[in-house]
């Protein structure tokens, strides 16, 4: 497999939808998938949003599959791979392959420390490996590393590693990258950080991953247009918007947190149930109330169904 085309565009850390058993509910993962793939967005699915860590291997390619056909094809489909183990990281890249995803995606091993030299022989090992381009997640907030900014650069000449998503919270090296990524052919940048999502895409970015496009993804449709157009009042107007949104689930609260809070406004615009998996636990019954309010004041379910238009 070869890099043939650059990923960019608005691709969604999607939420993985549980029944009231715990299992993937695939009827609801369709959707959810359609929601996405009609405001002109990606899905991402098996990532940090969508409680990777916590699905069960063998529910997965049943969901991929799921999604992949509820796209049509009108969206490439990202896949997250990353796993301690890896040799389970390349059997689910080339399962899930088969089944008809894009994109795969890791970020790192999370349970030892690991030298730069390591992070390097470790990704080099992955793609080598799998029959799914490979995009790289930086994401420090999970597994206390980053990748460093050197060794994205040397990765990014293996003909099998389409990009980075990169979620550190580091103005300096999204830049740096970035530029980089300006004069790299088939090396896309995309940034994990929704709050600097105008900025990074105006700079040059590739594309955004923000969870709040589960929820408005026309929305994040619309400040990626707006952006790649040059019209940065426009953007940064875009932004504002999507930044109060995101608020409403994210602010004083921990990843897991926002994570139980963001289902808990997607079951208010009927699209999954507010399930979480452990370790993660539904929010507080005064927690819930105040997103509810605050919901209803912003009116997103509102902004949701006039702006899911695209």
């Amino acid at each position: 497999m070869t890099k043939e085309t650059r990923a960019e565009g608005i691709i969604v850390p999607m939420v993985t939808p549980f029944d009231t058993d715990g299992k993937v509910d695939c009827d609801a993962a369709k959707p959810i998938t359609k929601h996405l793939i009609s405001a002109g967005c990606s899905p991402f699915i098996l990532g940090t949003t969508g409680e990777a860590a916590s699905v069960p291997v063998e529910q997965r390619q049943r969901f991929v599959q799921t999604v992949v056909e509820a796209a049509e094809g009108k969206q490439p489909v990202f896949a997250g791979i990353a796993s301690n183990c890896l040799e389970e990281a390349v059997q689910m890249a080339n399962t899930f392959s088969t089944v008809g995803a894009d994109f795969a995606v890791a970020h790192l091993p999370f349970y030892y420390p690991l030298k730069p030299c390591q992070i390097k022989a470790y990704y080099r090992r992955l793609a080598d490996s799998i029959d799914l381009p490979l995009i790289l997640y930086n994401i420090t907030a999970t597994t206390h590393m980053s990748i460093p900014q050197e060794r994205v650069f040397e990765l990014s000449e293996h003909p099998n590693i389409a990009g980075i998503k990169d979620s550190q919270r580091d103005l300096k090296r999204q830049q740096n990258i970035i530029k980089f990524c300006k004069k790299t052919d088939g090396f896309s940048h995309f940034i994990g950080w929704g709050a600097k999502g105008a900025w990074a895409l105006l700079a040059g970015s590739e594309g955004l991953v923000p969870s709040t496009a589960n929820l408005v993804p026309a929305l994040y449709r619309k400040l990626y247009d707006a952006s790649k157009a040059g019209k940065v009042e426009r953007a940064n107007q875009l932004q504002d918007e999507t930044d109060a949104i995101s608020t409403i689930y994210q602010e004083g609260r921990s990843l897991g947190e926002s994570l139980a809070g963001l289902k808990i406004m997607m079951d208010q615009l009927d699209l999954c149930s507010k399930k979480v998996l452990p370790p993660l636990t539904a929010l507080t019954a005064k927690d819930e109330q105040q997103i509810l309010q605050a919901m209803q004041t912003a009116d997103v379910k509102g902004k949701a169904n006039l702006l899911n238009q695209y």
